[in-house]
């Protein structure tokens, strides 16, 4: 029974995750929307939990339980900053001349569509990498609200180019 719910939620989040990518998107932009917000508000509601036990004096005084409910606050306040980070920072503009994608972690890039050698997507890591001839390299999380769209536009764009 614990199997199934555990589906059935799953399920549903990521349901509204690719319902959420395609309700607002925007032609042009790409970015997150709100649910990468609440993401990191249940990373840092589970962080919270975490240090309430710990300061509450919930933990038992073995160095063991100290240490894992050290490490469960340590990975869910990263993880709500990466979230809040990739919300605010995070966004991307494409048109006929060109894509640009600025990140918290690799800056902004930006390339030519004539200077793009290929598109290849990594099914591991969900995201699509475009190759530039000058060995640039630009990563596109398949989670980008409008990331469909701007797709099934480089791949017009670049049939053209051909």
């Amino acid at each position: 029974m614990e199997f199934i719910i555990k589906a059935l939620l799953t399920g549903t989040v990521f349901a509204y995750i690719r319902y959420s990518i395609k309700r607002d998107a925007i032609k042009g932009k790409l970015f997150y929307s709100n649910w990468i917000v609440w993401l990191g508000v249940a990373s840092l509601t589970l962080a919270s939990i975490a240090l309430y036990a710990l300061l509450t004096g919930k933990v038992k005084d073995e160095v063991g339980q100290y240490i894992a409910v050290s490490i469960i606050i340590i990975c869910f306040t990263i993880g709500a900053i990466a979230c809040f980070l990739e919300y605010k920072i995070t966004f991307g503009n494409y048109n006929k001349e060109g894509v640009s994608l600025c990140t918290p972690w690799s800056g902004c890039k930006q390339c030519k569509w004539s200077e793009i050698d290929k598109i290849i997507y990594n099914d591991y890591w969900h995201w699509f990498v475009f190759y530039c001839k000058d060995g640039k390299k630009i990563r596109f999380s398949s989670y980008l609200t409008g990331i469909d769209e701007f797709i099934s536009f480089a791949n017009k764009i670049l049939k053209e180019k051909i």
